[in-house]
């Protein structure tokens, strides 16, 4: 079985390039809607949420997740506050990613463990932090998504709640892309519109269908 990451920086089309895999009937997998599922059904982990931000209860005992970004990536106004914001920022993401990444990690070893019992013979799995996390080894190959800066923040400032301070403070913890794609096997192009996205992840699938015939 040939297991492909599927990262890139913050819209820059990663939700699109999964979409197109999954239309092509590969077994994927985001990590996005893993820790999505987790916040919904684990207990546990939204009442230690619930004890440091009590503000991200909702009516039914669920987390809200927009509230929880606010804390995760806070807005500040001026210099003094943001030097004190970003250190709030790295203290509150490293809390949640301790807590959340060991239940990411056993729900992706349970994806692959079924993609074995069924006999897939390529699975996409969607990391945001791939690289920055260190994991590359773990797959066969890695393919980025790239679409220019301008055109990233230009999405990213349309999502709800976003921010230009938090889109400073979210790229501020990932990989350049100039440095991502030294570290990847292929890159799938997403700023120039979705035929020719959707034609750069069928060429990669292309490459990587090849590799898997030469084993």
């Amino acid at each position: 079985m040939l297991v492909i990451g599927l990262t890139g920086s913050i819209a820059s089309g990663k939700s699109f390039a999964l979409q197109v895999f999954t239309s092509l009937r590969l077994h994927t997998y985001s990590a996005d809607d893993a820790v999505h599922k987790i916040l919904v059904a684990d207990t546990k982990l939204k009442q230690q949420i619930f004890l440091r931000f009590p503000n991200t209860r909702d009516k039914d005992n669920n987390v809200i997740r927009r509230k929880l970004a606010q804390h995760v990536y806070a807005d500040a106004k001026n210099s003094q506050t943001q030097n004190s914001n970003s250190r709030q920022v790295d203290g509150n993401l490293m809390w949640l990613e301790k807590l959340i990444h060991p239940k990411v990690l056993i729900s992706r070893k349970k994806f692959l463990q079924h993609c074995r019992r069924v006999g897939a013979k390529i699975v996409v799995i969607e990391i945001p932090l791939l690289l920055e996390t260190g994991i590359e080894n773990e797959f066969d190959h890695v393919v980025m998504t790239f679409a220019p800066k301008y055109l990233r923040k230009k999405r990213a400032l349309k999502r709800d709640g976003m921010t230009s301070l938090r889109w400073r403070n979210i790229n501020r913890r990932q990989m350049p892309d100039c440095k991502k794609k030294t570290k990847c096997n292929g890159v799938i192009i997403s700023g120039l519109g979705k035929v020719v996205g959707r034609r750069s992840v069928v060429k990669s699938l292309y490459r990587f269908r090849k590799s898997l015939f030469r084993r």
